[in-house]
């Protein structure tokens, strides 16, 4: 059956790992059309930040690049979904219908339709960066000072956001769906910046997810999506002194921060109760 899909995200790197042991010429084929286009040595099949689709001025050919990439990505992840499917793997759960995590169990193929948004987190960041921008353009960082306090405290601020948000072009965008009743499971994943395909203001809303069960919390149990983002090194993380002050230090951060910047955000809302399930990402879509 033929389905025309809308994509709004595809990973495109994690398509090529996977499709690699299933169907190795058509990264062969992706490997020759760059090189064609471009006259780039690619190793390892290609350069994933020719495939990076945020905003910015660019030239005709990186655009050529960038398009070359996505539609030949597009085309692996059929070839990829096309092989899952006569496999049988792929369990599909539509919008109306309850996701059951009992049924799954890690390296389960999922295609999921639920209403995403990224994390609070995500949204503060995001509206801090903005409004600061703006306000620097236009001459009023005396009243930034004047919102966040004196110049220590202001560089703290702006030390955990850069922090959080990583390098340009590569940042992780935590994404959920919380279940609406205790028979249903929370869906969670990370996006990664340079893999979007639309602007990030419209990732959001009613999308399909296809990826691979990562993680699954029982009922009971809860994942807070800060953790998602892994600003610190596994064994850090995981202390209970220093990652423990770091995630207060965060929380904190969120609680007080003003609503011109996206805030206050309390921690249930970066806090996703369990049962839930985390997946890898390959793509999203609408059909």
């Amino acid at each position: 059956m033929l389905v025309l899909r809308d994509y709004r995200y595809i990973d495109v790197a994690r398509i090529v790992d996977y499709l690699s042991s299933v169907d190795p010429g058509v990264v062969g084929e992706l490997t020759q059309r760059m090189k064609s286009n471009s006259g780039v040595d690619i190793s390892g099949g290609f350069n994933i930040q020719f495939f990076k689709m945020g905003g910015g001025a660019r030239s005709a050919d990186e655009t050529e690049q960038q398009q070359t990439v996505r539609i030949y990505a597009q085309h692996m992840f059929n070839r990829l979904y096309g092989e899952l499917e006569t496999a049988g793997t792929i369990q599909t759960v539509d919008l109306y219908t309850s996701l059951k995590a009992e049924t799954l169990n890690k390296s389960s193929i999922l295609e999921i339709t639920r209403e995403f948004r990224p994390s609070p987190l995500n949204q503060m960041l995001d509206s801090f960066v903005q409004v600061f921008n703006m306000m620097k353009t236009v001459g009023m960082e005396d009243q930034i000072m004047d919102e966040v306090g004196d110049e220590a405290e202001w560089q703290k601020v702006m030390d955990i956001i850069g922090l959080l948000r990583g390098e340009v072009g590569s940042n992780e965008v935590p994404m959920f769906a919380k279940a609406d009743n205790s028979d249903d499971a929370s869906v969670v994943f990370v996006a990664r910046e340079n893999f979007l395909l639309s602007p990030g203001g419209d990732f959001r809303g009613e999308m399909t997810l296809f990826g691979k069960v990562s993680e699954l919390i029982p009922s009971g149990s809860s994942i807070d999506l800060l953790d998602l983002l892994k600003v610190l090194p596994p064994g850090v993380r995981e202390a209970d002194a220093l990652g423990g002050a770091f995630k207060e230090a965060i929380h904190g951060l969120m609680g007080e921060l003003p609503e011109q910047f996206g805030g206050p955000i309390e921690r249930d809302e970066v806090i996703i109760e369990g049962p839930a399930v985390v997946v890898t990402p390959v793509a999203t879509y609408t059909l």
